[in-house]
């Protein structure tokens, strides 16, 4: 089934790298920082060359080198379907350390009637990714929804919410959990009915087919989280994930890839998993090319004053290590599309910190939720002020490492990073360092060879072939 269009669609595959090539430019103008070699090596064309394309358990990016993603999720439930941020949101985020958004977008944006594609949401969606690209910052295009759609919910248009008979039980209002209506029986109705219609399933398709197109040709498009948080509804689990779930969402890369034969499909399981609900594992059910993606949440998501706080965020160790056991078994990388925690919540900035320490010690990618979101985020969007959490996301990591990662150690005290890798041709080293981490500057063992560019927070070393390993300090230290 192919969906009616307004006007053409463009098509093609998107060419090599990020448009950064002014780094280089910028830092012959301005010169090495204190610390920095005194012939630094000119830094690569980009940061991160895409396109991206997975290699086992690793993202590789167009050099081979050895990808880590950490970005943050960038998503506006409400109509327009479509955050409204811009260049100053975009090189707020890239202060941050992070390279990577993961952007929002909607079933019922793209298609708002049956069959007919919105032409001018998916320009309004590519001015956004091109704006990222333009501060530096690559983009995950993530079809949001929750609760499926509806009254209650947001992601599928009103055409395709289809109950049928079936009752409507509030369950949000008296337990303050919005979550709570998945056990409402419409909602499950709504949801059941999308997996079992082939037509749904194919509209559905034909969204992402065009959502791809309006964005293939930007190099900074890197992939696409296929749907947010999938519910089960009636289906049982396992007959759900094995018959349903998984091979609904290779048909929907497939769909992409006829447009954007390079890309990345982030998979995400059951909604039931991000809740720490043991869910079957996705080995030998992934597409090629594909990353796995869960998210991260459970019991103290639901309030910022329980006493068993602490002791439930035990389950996140729990949780996370099942789904890095997942994605190995899987041979897919792992990366962590979404977890988050009450900024209010007794211990939020630790918390958040053991979460990237996890995230560190899997060698995987994350994306917290939400820069748009004052509950959750490391702004206070009222003022834009830091919440407790900035300081927790402001740190070094490594973003492209020639060979296969095998370590990164960040001591939150210190500020120190250690980074080893094995194998490799070599070449260019990327780390993050964010200049508000190192306002005074930064030092770098393992090479003789290298410039920080304090604008970007971005430390280029060039190192020799096999196995290495870096140590990057604030300067003096």
């Amino acid at each position: 089934m192919e969906a009616l269009i307004d006007s053409g669609v463009p098509r093609g595959s998107r060419v090599a790298g990020v448009v950064l090539t002014l780094v280089a430019l910028v830092a012959a103008v301005l010169g090495a920082p204190p610390g920095a070699a005194a012939e630094p090596v000119q830094p690569p064309e980009t940061e991160i060359d895409t396109p991206l394309r997975t290699d086992g358990e690793r993202i590789r990016d167009a050099a081979g080198r050895d990808v880590i993603l950490r970005g943050i999720s960038v998503i506006d439930k409400r109509e327009p379907f479509y955050p409204d941020v811009g260049p100053e949101d975009f090189r707020r985020i890239r202060d941050l350390g992070l390279n990577h958004i993961r952007l929002g977008i909607s079933w019922e944006g793209i298609m708002p009637e049956q069959g007919r594609i919105d032409q001018g949401y998916l320009d309004a969606v590519r001015n956004i990714v091109r704006g990222a690209g333009r501060e530096g910052l690559l983009v995950i295009l993530d079809m949001h929804q929750d609760l499926f759609g509806g009254p209650r919910g947001n992601g599928a248009p009103d055409w395709a919410y289809r109950p049928g008979w079936c009752p409507h039980l509030e369950l949000a209002e008296p337990t303050g959990a919005w979550a709570a209506n998945y056990a409402s029986p419409e909602i499950n109705c709504a949801v059941t009915r999308f997996w079992r219609s082939e037509e749904l399933q194919a509209y559905y398709s034909d969204a992402w087919k065009a959502m791809a197109g309006a964005v293939a040709d930007e190099a900074n498009v890197i992939g696409y989280d296929l749907m947010n948080e999938p519910w089960q509804g009636y289906i049982p689990p396992v007959l759900f994930e094995r018959q349903y779930l998984y091979p609904s969402q290779a048909r929907w890369l497939e769909a992409i890839r006829e447009v954007d034969p390079e890309a990345i499909g982030f998979v995400e399981p059951n909604v039931l998993k991000s809740l720490t609900v043991v869910s079957p594992p996705p080995a030998g059910l992934l597409p090629d090319n594909s990353v796995y993606s869960p998210h991260l949440y459970g019991p103290w998501d639901f309030t910022s004053e329980s006493e068993l706080l602490q002791e439930t965020r035990r389950l996140a160790d729990v949780n996370f290590g099942y789904s890095a056991k997942e994605a190995s078994g899987a041979g897919v990388p792992l990366w962590l599309g979404e977890w988050g925690v009450f900024t209010t919540a007794p211990g939020a900035a630790d918390y958040a910190t053991h979460v990237y320490d996890m995230v560190d010690d899997a060698l995987a990618g994350t994306a917290i939720w939400e820069y748009g979101d004052s509950a959750y985020g490391p702004f206070d969007t009222s003022t834009w002020e830091p919440t407790p959490l900035y300081e927790s996301v402001l740190r070094a990591y490594p973003q492209a490492v020639p060979g296969t990662l095998r370590e990164i150690n960040y001591d939150p005290r210190t500020r120190g990073l250690d980074v080893a890798w094995s194998g490799g041709d070599g070449g260019v080293v990327s780390l993050r360092a964010p200049a508000g981490r190192y306002p005074e500057g930064v030092s770098l063992r393992g090479s003789s060879d290298w410039l920080w560019d304090a604008q970007r927070g971005v430390v280029t070393a060039r190192v020799p072939p096999g196995d290495g390993e870096l140590a990057l300090r604030p300067a003096g230290s």
